[in-house]
């Protein structure tokens, strides 16, 4: 696809989406399979290490085998999109993360920052009451916190349907998305990587095909949209679209803090994530 089509798509895409961050456009720069094993297998260990869990708990999250997750880990091999999500779920942290660039961290709103990966994964997984139980805490120290952030209704992975549903979703979404942005197939597919043959699959519900990180992230860098349009009018969508709401509130008040406020306010979300066990891997799926 030549720059002036290209630019075209991606004016009718805004129109569709709205517009996208410049921060978040440049910290999906294209890259080849290579390049994403590497930037997904830093983003995995850098996560994971920051939220304190081994990588045996963090293969059980992901229904994993352990030698599974290390290939992951050590960037030799790409997981599906649903493996991906599921770790987000688990972890309570948006699927995207683990695709952003790692250099381009420090220029992202300051929530994206590895050390508030606890406070994220905390108001992403917690219930109400142990919502209400951290925001009480940390409103005692620092009266400024988010008095409305909102909890799940449930555990945020069973909100995700098993993997032949959830892709018969994202087919049922595609199509419409991609014609509404005046795309054809054979254009889809050129800026996912693949061939038209594979995209068709991809638009249709009765073959449910499992989509790679590498497809998803082709979309994600050429168009510049959020991975989770494509789970619209799913609970899970819904759940997404009331973490970003959360998010939002936390870079706000992140910003304006000063360094001892941060230490004592992370020290407290690390106690409460221990005390209520948010973090323990749920049973493996099927």
């Amino acid at each position: 696809m030549d720059a002036s089509r290209l630019k075209e798509v991606r004016r009718k895409t805004r129109d569709v989406l709205g517009d996208a961050p410049e921060a978040f456009i440049k910290a999906f720069p294209t890259l080849d399979s290579q390049q994403l094993g590497q930037v997904f297998s830093e983003n995995l260990r850098s996560r994971r290490t920051a939220l304190g869990l081994s990588q045996s708990a963090t293969a059980h999250c992901m229904s994993l085998s352990l030698t599974a997750f290390r290939r992951y880990e050590t960037g030799h091999s790409l997981p599906k999109l649903h493996t991906a999500i599921r770790w987000s779920l688990s972890c309570g942290v948006p699927t995207e993360w683990l695709l952003l660039n790692p250099r381009q961290l420090a220029e992202l709103p300051p929530i994206h920052a590895l050390k508030w990966q606890p406070l994220v994964s905390y108001i992403s997984l917690a219930n109400p009451d142990q919502l209400h139980s951290l925001t009480t805490l940390v409103r005692h120290q620092n009266p400024d916190f988010p008095a409305n952030l909102t909890a799940p209704e449930e555990r945020p992975l069973t909100l995700f349907p098993d993997a032949p549903n959830y892709y018969r979703l994202v087919a049922e979404n595609l199509k419409p998305f991609r014609l509404a942005i005046g795309l054809s197939q054979s254009e889809a597919a050129g800026l996912i990587g693949i061939s038209e043959a594979s995209y068709r699959l991809y638009e249709s519900p009765q073959h449910n095909t499992a989509i790679g990180l590498q497809s998803m992230y082709g979309m994600v860098s050429a168009l510049n949209i959020d991975p989770t349009t494509m789970s619209i009018n799913s609970r899970l969508y819904d759940y997404r679209c009331q973490q970003r709401a959360n998010l939002w509130q936390l870079n706000d008040w992140v910003s304006g803090l000063e360094s001892k406020q941060v230490d004592d306010t992370l020290l407290l979300v690390r106690s409460c994530l221990n005390h209520f066990e948010l973090l323990q891997a749920d049973e493996p799926a099927g």
